[in-house]
């Protein structure tokens, strides 16, 4: 990495991930897509799946170094962003989209 990204060999290796992502411009730390998921949270009766909710998640996208990759339910617009990007994934595999609770009942 420090010879393709051209890094002095006596910098840190925060260093070549900084040059390597021209502070987070480009791969995967400028992404936001790659910063949300989602959590389910299954309830079981019997041995069978009853009921399965799933919490939008974020991994403070945009944040420095030291904050980012700490998950945090997300809320508001970014919570809305990523069910809806996970709905879309899933038609594909019949999944049907369900409403959105509203903020704070989750």
């Amino acid at each position: 990495s420090y010879e393709q990204f051209r890094v002095d060999p006596d910098e840190t290796p925060s260093g070549v991930f900084r040059s390597r992502t021209d502070d987070d411009r480009r791969s995967f730390p400028a992404d936001r897509r790659f910063w949300q998921t989602v959590v389910p949270v299954c309830g079981f009766s019997g041995g069978e799946l009853t009921s399965m909710q799933l919490l939008p998640v974020s991994l403070r996208h945009g944040q420095k170094p030291y904050r980012r990759g700490r998950p945090c339910l997300a809320e508001g617009e970014e919570a809305e962003e990523i069910l809806s990007r996970f709905w879309r994934l899933s038609e594909a595999l019949g999944a049907e989209p369900a409403q959105v609770p509203a903020e704070g009942s989750a």
